[in-house]
């Protein structure tokens, strides 16, 4: 065997240890996905969800946009929001408050989407109030989404 054929026999190799690992990793990563998601769908059947009293003027953004209506649900620790809100008479930035056994061990800041697009804010109390805003003052109030917002209890 000559040197320069040793040489691309070596490159070779490496070349395909190489693929395998990335093969392997990326069907380890893709295994786990899919268990990760199967769990999650399982622990989402479970879910009982609850109305939120909506308070100042706040109320259901869903007709017109088919949003769902603003509801929590507690799941292994775990508050789920879901649904869309409005305000038409600005009457205050609090639209609810969480039960105790739904409520966050500190004052809690999430991003949330409002209405053109603008990014809001979400600030869950330990109280149990739920307040929403955005840096344009008449985004949060249009239309505020709850889909996707989720803190752990009483953390």
């Amino acid at each position: 065997m000559t040197k320069g054929s040793r040489a691309y026999t070596g490159r070779l190799i490496a070349l395909i240890i190489s693929t395998a690992a990335v093969v392997f990793a990326l069907g380890g990563g893709a295994y786990a996905s899919a268990h990760s998601t199967r769990q999650a769908h399982a622990a989402a059947a479970n879910l009982t969800e609850h109305t939120l009293n909506l308070i100042n003027g706040w109320q259901s953004a869903n007709l017109g946009n088919d949003t769902g209506r603003p509801r929590f649900a507690v799941s292994a620790g775990v508050v789920y929001l879901s649904g869309s809100l409005k305000q038409s008479t600005p009457a205050g930035t609090e639209f609810a408050v969480l039960p105790s056994w739904a409520r966050p061990g500190h004052v809690l800041y999430m991003p949330i989407y409002t209405s053109q697009g603008v990014l809001g804010t979400l600030q869950a109390f330990p109280n149990g109030a739920l307040v929403v805003y955005s840096n344009n003052p008449v985004s949060a109030p249009a239309f505020s989404s709850l889909a996707g917002v989720s803190f752990p209890v009483g953390a």
